[in-house]
């Protein structure tokens, strides 16, 4: 077995609206994820999948997590920023399906991750292993999707 992994960083808000502690206030991270990509085989270029394809993961993320406040759909918080859009004019957040914890987050990103490079691996032996979300220097949570075979 090959694997790769390609490693991305942002800046992001969240909060836990559900948290009983401090997290359950707004208070941000400089996150990192690394994606593993496996494959029992090679392509043409000697390659498990070219480090060049994971510009769509980042661009995603840049577009719609780097500098936003991540709030859960059910979070009341949210509610105050879509209704009063006048006030919050410009901020940038993601509304998401559920806490935007890192274990969440890495499950997010392997989805989306799984759909923008599915070109590039469908019908081919190539599939994501694991998607790692670094919250802290000391704090990570990972995701590993089935394996299909």
């Amino acid at each position: 077995m090959f694997t790769i992994e390609k490693t991305i960083s942002w800046e992001m808000g969240h909060r836990l609206s559900l948290h009983q502690g401090k997290c359950y206030n707004i208070h941000g991270h400089s996150y990192r994820t690394t994606i593993t990509f496996g494959s029992p085989s090679l392509d043409a270029n000697g390659m498990v999948i070219d480090f060049y394809h994971f510009a769509k993961v980042k661009e995603f993320i840049d577009n719609n997590w780097d500098h936003a406040l991540m709030l859960n759909i059910d979070d009341p918080l949210k509610d105050f920023l879509t209704v009063k859009g006048n006030l919050t004019r410009g901020l940038k957040y993601a509304i998401v399906p559920g806490e935007p914890s890192a274990e969440n987050m890495a499950r997010w990103l392997c989805e989306i991750a799984s759909k923008l490079l599915a070109e590039f691996t469908l019908g081919k032996d190539r599939q994501i292993l694991s998607v790692t979300v670094e919250e802290t220097a000391t704090s990570a949570a990972t995701f590993v999707p089935e394996v299909v075979n």
